[in-house]
């Protein structure tokens, strides 16, 4: 392999370091994300002439359902891990977000279920029509996060010989190796980055194009479809993030983060064979 044929990513992920404050650049992302996030949720009620005070409390339930879910989501799938022992001997550390440990699968349950509370409590729409809505933000809101594991230097792809290969310096298993003998890796935050982008882009002017003749649930099972297919197919060229020795399939490639993908994806699938059915039968 050539010497120039890879590309050092030695990016510091430390966004502020004073004293005892650590702000990490992911966790700056992540807030990115959120207010990116409210001002499109802001923008989508504003169109619809509802009341701005509901975006806080929608807001505040997603918050919450992401946070919650997410951290919840990442110590049920590590839970045969010595992670899990560390929390038991260190319960507090549950809470410390910042220090990393998120599922976005877990982030996706804890939604649905902040959503499904949110429209239960006297929301303006219902829980479907609130979907197809909030799902744009957590499209978007994935370019952010796959962004923040870039500058991490964490959740990369297998290793490669192709000339954007990275190696990531900054990762711990790296740290205090020579660059030799740190091999390239697929950068798949940025490819996941920019499929999410895409993705967004045709939602959204599906959305606006149609906002008024599909059925509640459409967008959102779409978006499902499209959302999940994306991380399925990327997880082939990924290294796995949970150990998965069920051989049958791990001889496939096929690792936890593939099984994962499929329920939201039947999800998806079942919303949008509503939709259409639905659709049919105000037409008929």
């Amino acid at each position: 392999m050539s010497s120039f044929a890879f590309i050092v990513w030695n990016v510091n992920p430390d966004f502020l370091d004073i004293g005892k404050l650590t702000i990490r650049w992911y966790g700056v992302l992540y807030a990115v994300a959120f207010y990116v996030g409210y001002k499109i949720m802001q923008n989508l009620y504003k169109t619809e002439k509802l009341n701005q005070k509901e975006v806080d409390r929608l807001t505040w339930h997603l918050v919450l359902g992401i946070l919650i879910g997410s951290r919840l989501g990442f110590i049920i799938i590590h839970s045969h891990e010595a992670i899990v022992k560390s929390y038991l001997d260190s319960p507090l550390d549950v809470i410390k977000i910042w220090e990393g440990g998120l599922s976005s699968y877990g982030a996706a349950v804890g939604i649905l279920i902040a959503m499904y509370i949110y429209t239960r409590k006297g929301a303006v729409r219902s829980f479907l029509w609130v979907m197809d809505r909030v799902i744009l933000v957590v499209i978007i809101g994935g370019v952010f996060i796959r962004m923040g594991n870039l500058l991490n230097s964490e959740i990369y792809g297998v290793q490669t010989s192709l000339p954007w290969g990275f190696k990531f310096v900054k990762d711990h298993i790296n740290i205090g190796k020579p660059l030799s003998e740190i091999m390239p890796h697929h950068p798949t935050q940025i490819y996941e980055g920019l499929l999410y982008l895409g993705l967004y882009i045709f939602m959204f002017k599906l959305f606006k194009r149609n906002r008024k003749t599909f059925v509640p649930g459409t967008i959102f099972g779409i978006s499902l479809i499209c959302l999940f297919t994306i991380r399925f197919c990327i997880e082939f060229i990924k290294e796995p993030q949970v150990s998965f020795t069920y051989s049958p399939l791990a001889r496939y490639g096929i690792n936890m983060s593939h099984i994962l993908s499929l329920p939201f994806i039947l999800l998806g699938i079942c919303l949008v064979i509503y939709s259409m059915r639905f659709q049919k039968g105000k037409t008929t």
